[in-house]
């Protein structure tokens, strides 16, 4: 605020500095609509639930509700958003649906019987039909069965990325046969490629590994692989216990890049299946799936799995960044990376080797060379 000479303020700069202010446009205000979208949204999926959008008819009961296991699993309870599904189905029109064109009731449109299940994680990703999400959430591992789900929660809902290879059924009422044959929690599931339904990728973690570091390039990764064409396919691929697979991550066409993306996902002892629909593609040390024959013309393609233990992560850092002093560990040590190593003003005891890299001969060693030197162990 303006001050005149005698110390009272002066109204005419004061007046000149309001009407500047005045003179700026003002931020539009924008209402913040989205929680209440999202509250809306809701409560039209429950009025539409409610007036008989998905109808469910048990076939066969599951497990009964029980606690967790020994091993974790959450045996009897039924899948939430973000879980790993496995699930059997046959899909129908409906018998007596009035909505859609062409086809006969009671026609199988699409089934995965006579094959292995497929997979899924729920609200996630690539997804299947509403309808058929909410089904499964009500479910037990083990049950089997029926919904009747209207076009608007099946195939034409807008977050449903499957599709059938007859597009006209999708408006047309049908009914849905599943059975849940296994579910995994999602904490343990992640997506590594969501393109598209074809070539989702996932990977399941089985086995926890330890440790805070996961592989990246460059460093070097020793793992057993065994990739199967499905779950109840033939084996086309599998290391020997005596040699495990070894790579430097980020070395081009050494292992497929869907696969090391995975493996970049992993700590060291982790043990974990990864699911894909696509073949990985070929490689120098793994090749390339064959392609599984389908169930049926109408059913998603075979699943493909690799099941991948990584044995050990060996950190090699490019010390200066310029790719001429690169650190690679030959030994692990005692303790965790980053916060078990030497600071500054740490005291510090070593043994240092050099020797030359394409001979091999050792030109400096300070154990041997201490009592000369003062230096080493």
């Amino acid at each position: 605020m303006t001050m005149a000479s005698n110390g009272s303020m002066d109204f005419r700069a004061f007046m000149l500095a309001l009407s500047k202010c005045a003179d700026k446009p003002e931020l539009p205000i924008e209402p913040c609509i989205e929680q209440g979208s999202k509250h809306f949204a809701q409560r039209k999926e429950q009025a539409e639930l409610e007036a008989g959008a998905v109808l469910k008819a048990l076939i066969k009961a599951g497990e009964p509700a029980a606690a967790e296991d020994g091993e974790g699993k959450k045996s009897g309870l039924t899948p939430e958003d973000g879980d790993l599904v496995k699930f059997h189905y046959t899909i129908r029109r409906a018998r007596g649906g009035d909505e859609g064109e062409g086809g006969d009731d009671g026609e199988v449109v699409a089934t995965s019987r006579g094959g292995d299940p497929t997979v899924f994680v729920l609200g996630k990703a690539c997804r299947m039909p509403r309808g058929l999400e909410l089904g499964i959430q009500s479910m037990a591992r083990g049950e089997r069965s029926s919904f009747t789900i209207k076009p608007s929660y099946g195939f034409k809902h807008p977050t449903c990325a499957w599709r059938l290879a007859d597009a006209r059924s999708e408006e047309a009422l049908l009914d849905f046969d599943i059975e849940l044959v296994d579910f995994s929690a999602g904490v343990g599931v992640q997506i590594v490629s969501e393109s598209s339904l074809e070539e989702m990728v996932v990977k399941e973690t089985v086995e926890d590994g330890s440790g805070w570091e996961n592989p990246r390039p460059p460093y070097k990764v020793v793992a057993d692989v065994r990739a199967r064409q499905s779950e109840s396919g033939p084996t086309f691929f599998e290391t020997a216990e005596a040699t495990p697979l070894r790579f430097s991550c980020g070395d081009e066409g050494v292992v497929p890049e869907t696969l090391e993306a995975c493996v970049n996902l992993m700590f060291k002892g982790e043990v974990a299946r990864i699911y894909s629909r696509k073949p990985l593609g070929d490689s120098r040390l793994i090749p390339a799936a064959p392609l599984s024959p389908q169930a049926s013309p109408s059913s998603l393609p075979a699943i493909q799995i690799y099941e991948v233990t990584l044995r050990d992560v060996i950190q090699v850092r490019d010390v200066i960044g310029t790719g001429e002093v690169m650190k690679m560990r030959v030994k692990n040590g005692n303790g965790e990376f980053p916060i078990d190593c030497p600071v500054v003003d740490c005291h510090c005891t070593i043994h240092c080797v050099g020797r030359l890299k394409e001979s091999g001969h050792v030109f400096w060693d300070t154990h041997r060379n201490e009592n000369e030197t003062g230096a080493g162990a």
